[in-house]
């Protein structure tokens, strides 16, 4: 990978407010997130430099858009939503990373609120829901010196009368943006405002003042209702236990049907 590579993929006219960091944009991939690792490995060849913080890879389709499980996929119409990786680097963060999920889901519904009025919730772990149906999902991982944030949110994909069949593992059906608001949305504006709130938040979490576990409880989906917890990694253990909360961490507090308390750090959660 050479200079020319990275040049041919900068989208000019884009403004990111982050300082210096570009947006790379390609019209179709196979995922943001493999692409973002391609700019780090191109950056380290040019001399050891780390991707500057705040450079985004965006996509206008994805053919393997990734889950948060490996066997998960992002499916999503070419052209329709906003599918984007940001990168991030490690030493400017002044936070535990395994938090970066749910930060990035604070974030995110800061920025629908102040701009459509729209007010969603967050399900731990990564997930951003409107009435109960899936708005966005989040895909975090670390890789060297950086932090990859990879978002998958639908914009203008109509899914209003379509019919989804139950299959009993997933009843967070999706809805876009235009399915609320009726109108479609410009997913490089809409990209420009998320980034602003991140560059916003993390310099308020730079000076202590985030308050993140707050916001996070104040949407969070399933607070003190009954959720059945598929537990582990691999998801195979199950139980079924009352939210009540969120750790500095970022685990899940649950109370069981014994009264005991449970803390949930990886797993997935159905509400009942």
């Amino acid at each position: 990978m050479d200079m020319t590579w990275i040049n041919k993929l900068q989208y000019r006219n884009f403004k990111n407010p982050f300082n210096k960091a570009a947006l790379y944009y390609l019209k179709e991939t196979e995922s943001t997130m493999q692409d973002a690792l391609k700019l780090i490995a191109g950056f380290q060849k040019m001399g050891g430099s780390p991707v500057p913080h705040g450079a985004v890879v965006m996509a206008g389709y994805q053919r393997k858009g990734r889950g948060r499980l490996s066997e998960r996929r992002w499916h999503s119409e070419n052209g329709k939503n906003l599918l984007f990786t940001l990168i991030l680097r490690k030493e400017i963060l002044e936070f535990p990373y395994f938090r970066m999920p749910l930060i990035t889901g604070i974030i995110i519904a800061e920025a629908l609120e102040k701009k459509y009025a729209v007010s969603t919730a967050i399900k731990w772990p990564n997930d951003l829901l409107y009435n109960n149906r899936k708005l966005a999902g989040i895909l975090c991982e670390t890789h060297g010196r950086h932090i990859l944030v990879g978002v998958g949110l639908n914009c203008n994909e109509e899914f209003n009368g379509r019919n989804y069949k139950d299959t009993g593992k997933n009843r967070f059906y999706p809805v876009s943006l235009k399915d609320i608001l009726h109108r479609d949305i410009n997913p490089f504006n809409l990209l420009a405002d998320i980034l602003y709130e991140f560059k916003i938040y993390l310099r308020r979490c730079c000076s202590g003042d985030a308050a993140w576990d707050d916001q996070l409880k104040k949407r969070l989906a399933g607070i003190n209702r009954k959720v059945r917890v598929r537990m582990g990694i691999d998801e195979t253990g199950c139980i079924e236990a009352v939210i009540t909360g969120i750790d500095a961490d970022g685990a899940l507090i649950l109370r069981d049907r014994e009264g005991g308390t449970v803390k949930l750090v990886s797993g997935e959660i159905e509400l009942i």
